[in-house]
């Protein structure tokens, strides 16, 4: 099972005022291969090696989850969560939401519906922190473009957001398109991508063995150069962007890309226009939120608005009302 593998040395940690429940959840956890302690307040948490993943109820004796999450953010450590609670308005579902909690379940349900939560959240090794991606192709139009899918599939496998992506995809397609213009002025030539992913920093490092650059000329860095230049377009959408001439000859664009997948919140509502599809928890809160005028607004993009109106329209089906339906 991977989960015994993946948890080798992995910390739980279970907050719970009611200690015979917390005791419970850690001898379930520990069949699965899962190493667990159990604490009542928030104080004695705060006293633990910090946890890969924190298992609390969202009200505490002596604080609550979402403060305790924040304690542990001021100590450098942000960590998945799962909450549970005898109940929970989607205004603090919202809350929870805003402070990184993954999974929220409210009374009633059962123990392994608990264990089965922590084992969604908990990252699979499936995805590590280091990834590699390496690609080689001849610099003209169906080539650049089949690089730029490779590329954006790997992103998809990695976790990057739509936003992200389009930065990471925009810029490099910018440098590809480059190299097919200027590198080999007589004939085509080939080009090489490697993309290197180090937790959620990723460098694209694009080279070339052709003619190399002029790097005597002035810096296209300005907003209106990016409407006549490409490598202005790139500078723009990454946070660091490198030229050089290789000294066997050719260029070297090497672009740093950051990112991190959440969604926003304030007041005005939640963004989820920069997901690929609904998480269950996520799909779960969006639609709970109809029924409540003092629930947030989401924000949908076009995709997922359809996905919406499917799901309302389950509401309208004869013998299937969505409230009866279990996810």
């Amino acid at each position: 099972m991977w989960e015994a593998r993946l948890n080798k040395g992995t910390h739980i940690l279970v907050v719970d005022p009611d200690a015979p429940f917390a005791s419970r959840v850690v001898a379930a956890l520990a069949e699965r291969g899962l190493e667990a302690c159990a604490v009542t307040s928030m104080s004695v948490a705060l006293a633990q090696a910090h946890p890969a993943l924190l298992i609390s109820a969202a009200a505490l004796d002596d604080g609550s989850a979402v403060e305790l999450l924040a304690r542990f953010e001021q100590q450098g450590h942000v960590c998945p969560a799962v909450l549970t609670a005898k109940f929970a308005s989607v205004g603090e579902c919202t809350v929870a939401m805003r402070a990184g909690v993954r999974e929220f379940l409210v009374q009633p349900f059962s123990i392994p519906e608990l264990i089965d939560a922590a084992l969604r959240v908990l990252p699979k090794p499936a995805l590590p922190g280091r990834a590699q991606l390496c690609l080689e192709g001849i610099a003209e139009i169906e080539s650049n473009a089949r690089a730029l899918r490779e590329l954006l599939a790997f992103l998809v496998i990695q976790g990057f957001a739509t936003a992200a992506r389009a930065r990471i995809a925009g810029a490099t397609a910018e440098v590809l398109e480059n190299i097919a213009r200027h590198a080999y002025p007589d004939d085509q030539g080939a080009f090489r991508l490697e993309a290197n992913l180090r937790g959620r920093q990723l460098t694209v490092e694009i080279t070339d063995s052709g003619v190399g650059c002029d790097l005597t000329r002035p810096r296209l860095a300005t907003s209106s150069a990016s409407a006549v230049s490409g490598l202005a377009r790139a500078c723009a959408l990454a946070e660091s962007f490198r030229l050089s001439n290789r000294p066997e000859g050719g260029m070297r664009a090497i672009l740093e890309f950051s990112s991190t997948s959440f969604l926003f919140a304030d007041e005005r509502g939640v963004d989820l226009s920069d997901l690929d599809y609904l998480e269950p928890l996520t799909a779960r809160r969006l639609l709970a939120s109809l029924s409540d005028d003092s629930a947030p607004q989401f924000q949908l993009s076009p995709a997922l608005a359809v996905c919406v109106g499917r799901l309302l329209s389950a509401t309208h089906q004869v013998g299937s009302p969505l409230a009866t339906l279990r996810s």
